[in-house]
């Protein structure tokens, strides 16, 4: 593991800039929640919805704070299971933006 990473009960975080990975396993599937680590704004890449499979390493949306932009991607291929955010006009720190499913 490297440095940011943590490993508790079984679940692994990884902090990233803005935001973390909570990675989780259930019935032999791996997921990953996207957590914010700021208050601000949530914008969703306009080419990605519910269901959506991605790529690694695609550009999943950004956190803006004072008008600075934190880009949220990850570096495996998933699916898009859950979004949390549509309803909120701002994201809180610790609020789940999305949830995803590992694709191996």
């Amino acid at each position: 593991t490297d440095s940011n990473t943590e490993k508790n009960n079984g679940i692994t975080e990884k902090i990233e800039d803005g935001y973390k990975l909570v990675f989780s396993e259930l019935n032999g599937e791996k997921y990953v929640d996207i957590v914010s680590m700021l208050v601000g704004k949530f914008y969703l890449n306009e080419n990605i919805e519910l269901s959506s499979v991605i790529k690694a390493n695609t550009i999943l949306g950004y956190i803006e704070i004072l008008n600075i932009s934190y880009y949220v991607k990850v570096d495996f291929d998933a699916k898009i299971i859950e979004t949390s955010f549509k309803d909120l006009p701002f994201v809180q720190y610790s609020s789940r933006l999305l949830r995803l499913k590992v694709i191996n």
